[in-house]
């Protein structure tokens, strides 16, 4: 039987598996801004890490979001990895899909 790979497995940073739906947002843009940098480089270095662990061969990009692409067999580029955090005056926001990364991580174990 296979072993099934889940996030929890590649200890991700608390924000991937955060339940962000009830968090309050900082009080001022700065501590927003402050917020967003801290969370999306914290999700960028696991995925750094990540690269260079299972040899994904991964290209990641960070500016709002983060993205990572891979080149497949074929030369098509195909985006793995999607993760977004922001925060307006009231709201808190997270989007995110990494279930080509499993996918991936999975061929190369």
């Amino acid at each position: 039987m296979e072993k099934r790979i889940t996030l929890p497995d590649l200890n991700p940073p608390a924000i991937v598996s955060a339940n962000t739906y009830r968090w309050s947002s900082g009080g001022t843009a700065d501590s927003r801004r402050r917020n967003e940098k801290n969370k999306l480089g914290q999700v960028y270095d696991w995925l750094l890490t990540l690269n260079e662990r299972f040899g994904l061969g991964m290209s990641l990009t960070c500016d709002s979001n983060i993205k990572g692409t891979v080149v497949d067999e074929k030369g098509k580029v195909k985006r793995i990895v999607y993760f977004h955090y922001a925060e307006s005056c009231h709201h808190v926001y997270k989007k995110q899909d990494f279930r080509k990364l499993l996918k991936l991580i999975k061929t190369k174990i």
